[in-house]
Parts: structure tokens; C-alpha cells; sequence
């Protein structure tokens, strides 16, 4: 009974592995990966989701396969203009808060750098 690429999770550790489902009993599972590794494993180490699908699938209520996550790549946005000019905005008037927290720790840093160096210049002297 082999199905579709489905992501297998394993319940305690959380990791997954993307394969086929070539068999499964009562008590265990045998997948099959692209690369051709079949892997075998006990029923009960897979994620309450994947145990469910197994019971459907025993019960012949087969919904199919999960759908496997893609990556996605965006290549375009399209904003009106007024749209974009009100985002600058916010974006603008948000950063200001920023700016000044900037502007007192360089304050800051230059005012203990020239104590620094003003004592060291007076120690100097005497």
C-alpha cells in the first residue's frame, strides 16, 4: 500500500524525515525515503497526527496525504503609491523613539570618554 511524500514526525524528539508509506501493522511502520532508505520503527514513536492518519487509512477513510511544505520565494509586491507614502511614515515617526535612545548613549559614551581622558590628562599635570 504505498501513498504519497508525507512528513513523519517522531513524538518525543520532534524530528520529522519526508517519506512514503510502504507498509504499517498494529505496532509498526515501515517508510521508504526519496534517497531509498527504508526506514522501520515502532508505531508508537510517531506523532499523534501520523497515528491518526494511520487509523484513517486502516478504517479505509483515507483523506490523502498531508501537504508537504514548500519553500516560497517572493518576487514582486504591488502597494499604491498613497499606501507606500503612509508606511514611510509610520515607519519615519516610529524610528524616532530609536533615534533618541541612539543619540543619549553616544551621549553617554562620550561623556565617559572625555571624563577618561580629561582625569588622565589632569593626573598628568600634577
Amino acid at each position: 500500500m504505498k501513498q504519497d511524500l508525507r512528513r513523519w514526525t517522531h513524538r518525543t524528539t520532534g524530528n520529522y524525515t519526508l517519506a512514503t508509506l510502504a507498509e504499517h501493522t498494529e505496532n509498526e511502520v515501515t517508510l521508504i525515503r526519496d534517497d531509498g532508505e527504508t526506514i522501520r520503527m515502532k508505531r508508537a514513536d510517531l506523532s499523534d497526527s501520523d497515528q491518526a492518519y494511520l487509523d484513517q487509512l486502516a478504517s479505509g477513510q483515507d483523506r490523502g496525504p498531508e501537504p508537504v511544505p514548500q519553500p516560497m520565494i517572493l518576487t514582486d509586491i504591488q502597494i499604491p503609491f498613497g499606501r507606500m507614502v503612509m508606511i514611510i511614515l509610520k515607519w519615519s515617526l516610529a524610528s524616532i523613539p530609536a533615534v533618541i535612545l541612539l543619540w543619549l548613549a553616544m551621549l553617554l559614551v562620550g561623556l565617559l570618554f572625555g571624563l577618561g581622558v580629561g582625569g588622565c590628562s589632569m593626573l598628568m599635570e600634577h
